[in-house]
């Protein structure tokens, strides 16, 4: 039997207006708050929510907001410096994985104190990160429970993956309510690509497993019924679905999709979740060779009767669902259907093989085989 570790440390309160305990959570961490989000939530009522039930529970809070789809030297560096300075005792991230990266990145910083470039370039991690406490509002975070998080460096424009010493969050507020505005089709069809890609990859476990394969079931269920008929119990399986994908991806990693999608984030500004089902059928055909067994069984989570069919007929179904699903969701089918250019493909697939994500993809996929998969999904 498989060895595998098993250990998120991360007290989780997960459920519809789980929310309303933000007060109790955050003052049993610290009463000095540097509250971590991003512009787009201002307007909206879950900050102000936040800042009322903190102020309940005599929390100071200071709020740093960030411009959406923008991770920056600057903006890491002085949210640091504004934490330190103001005797900040926990951080709070509220928003999407950028967002929640920026507030584990201030956290890092602010008992480490050079710049965040300084580490990003090699420099030891050596003291433990500011407790943070996260909240997200996007059902999909393939980082929410781990001690790593993704930056972009903005002088050489390449992801960096940086690990800090205790820097997994204490705390995770989950709370499918306020996730009520996200596009679901596209958030869901990414946190499907994210769960195959999970149960696909090289360190996945027996637990990570069951994680993914639930959740691949769960999407698979209820995503239809909570697009066309707002059906509120669907899209609180969604949000569960959500939960375990990250938390499977706790101990495993997201792969080939994962990596393509950060690089078109960054260079294009694109959703991570935009292209997720459009890459998703090309990636399930990569791997065949190496995981028609596990590709099998997502088929059976999916509800495809596999009974009587070979594994590579039951591979070629899961292929099929996928792109009926995307299509029935009225999703885009190509990557010719955003800004991308042919001549972005190669440059593109050069970036992404760089990332640590890459090294635990099923199989061996080089600069080319990267460069194929974007050629077919264009």
């Amino acid at each position: 039997m498989q060895v595998f570790d098993f250990f998120i440390p991360s007290h989780l309160k997960f459920g519809v207006d789980s929310l309303n305990r933000v007060g109790n959570v955050v003052s049993s961490v610290g009463n000095r708050v540097f509250l971590v989000t991003e512009n787009a939530l201002l307007n909206g009522k879950v900050i102000s929510r936040i800042q009322t039930l903190l102020a309940g529970r005599n929390c100071e809070v200071i709020l740093y907001d960030i411009p959406a789809n923008l991770v920056s030297k600057n903006i890491i560096d002085k949210g640091a410096v504004l934490a330190r300075t103001s005797y900040s005792d926990v951080i709070v991230g509220v928003g999407k994985m950028q967002t929640l990266s920026v507030a584990k990145a201030i956290a890092m910083l602010v008992n480490n104190t050079k710049s965040i470039n300084d580490y990003i370039d090699g420099e030891v991690i050596k003291k433990a990160s500011l407790p943070c406490i996260e909240i997200p509002t996007e059902a999909r975070n393939p980082f929410m429970f781990r001690t790593d998080f993704l930056i972009h460096d903005v002088r050489t424009r390449k992801l960096s993956v940086l690990k800090a010493v205790n820097g997994q969050p204490c705390n995770v507020i989950y709370d499918p309510a306020i996730m009520s505005d996200m596009d679901l089709p596209q958030i869901m069809m990414n946190n499907l690509a994210n769960a195959i890609e999970g149960y696909l990859s090289t360190d996945s476990s027996f637990l990570s497993d069951m994680m993914f394969l639930k959740a691949i079931e769960m999407i698979s269920k209820y995503l239809i019924s909570a697009v066309k008929d707002g059906d509120s119990d669907s899209a609180s399986f969604l949000s569960l679905s959500g939960l375990m994908t990250s938390m499977g991806l706790g101990m495993a990693s997201t792969g080939i999709i994962g990596a393509l999608s950060e690089v078109i984030n960054r260079d294009l500004n694109l959703e991570n979740s935009a292209v997720a089902s459009v890459l998703l059928p090309y990636v399930i055909e990569f791997c065949i060779p190496s995981s028609a067994e596990k590709i099998a069984r997502i088929g059976a989570a999916m509800g495809i009767n596999v009974e009587s069919k070979t594994m590579l007929e039951v591979a070629v179904k899961v292929i099929e669902f996928v792109k009926n699903l995307a299509q029935e969701l009225d999703l885009p089918l190509r990557l010719s259907d955003f800004s991308l250019k042919t001549e972005d493909l190669i440059h593109i697939a050069d970036e992404a093989k760089e990332l640590d994500m890459m090294n635990y993809v099923p199989r061996t996929c080089s600069n080319e085989e990267l460069y194929d998969i974007l050629q077919s999904a264009f």
